[in-house]
């Protein structure tokens, strides 16, 4: 049993290191969302492929960026702050503004594009990948 919870723990940190330069991988281990909290009301914080079988062992931490999420940039000189791309951004007074998708550069005064949602697609199946390659192993294993 004992070995079935080692190749499980080494699976894990092989699936996660794999994906560790991708920007929603959080890094570290987790058993619960909380566990993920970033501190960033622009970030979605997940704790996925934590298992609480017999032998409990962590799973790993994502912060995926969230779009259209009402924030405080904390910044006097915007209004209307939302959050594009896992960041907080307001638009500057006096007719400046950019649409969804955009976030306005007050040094040259042009909009500039997001994250995309292909960008959050190719993120949420990277995530899925994860998932189905560590239950897939702990499956054959036995240890779920």
């Amino acid at each position: 049993m004992q070995s079935k919870f080692i190749a499980g723990a080494l699976l894990v940190f092989l699936v996660t290191s794999m994906f560790s330069s991708q920007s929603a991988f959080a890094g570290g281990s987790c058993f619960f969302d909380i566990d993920c909290d970033d501190g960033n009301v622009c970030t979605n914080n997940e704790c996925l492929g934590a298992f609480f079988g017999p032998i409990p062992f962590p799973g790993s931490c994502f912060n995926t960026p969230n779009v259209g999420t009402q924030c405080d940039d904390e910044d006097p000189n915007t209004q209307n702050d939302i959050c594009e791309a896992g960041v907080c951004s307001g638009v500057t007074p006096g007719g400046f503004s950019c649409g969804l998708g955009t976030t306005p550069n007050v040094i040259t005064n042009e909009c500039e594009p997001d994250v995309t949602q292909a960008d959050l697609d190719s993120v949420e199946a990277q995530r899925d990948a994860i998932l189905t390659t560590l239950f897939e192993f702990l499956r054959v294993f036995g240890v779920i």
